[in-house]
């Protein structure tokens, strides 16, 4: 298997293979909300707000469910 062959190596290696298997999917989760963003926006202006709002929600939220558990 391709991970087991770098267990042993060192740090900064496990590290670049890290980075180079996570980047992809944080950099296509990543772009969801700005491009909604940009979208709402044309569409209705002062919406934008709003919708920072409701990621801060979103953020605190699972925040606080995690602090309840």
């Amino acid at each position: 298997m391709f991970i087991r062959e770098f267990v042993s190596a060192a740090t900064p290696v496990r590290v670049g293979i890290a980075l180079l298997l996570l980047m992809p999917a944080g950099l296509f989760m990543g772009m969801c909300f700005p491009m909604g963003m940009k979208r709402a926006a044309r569409q209705k202006e002062d919406i934008t707000a709003w919708l920072w709002g409701s990621m801060g929600d979103e953020r605190g939220g699972f925040v606080l469910s995690v602090v309840m558990r």
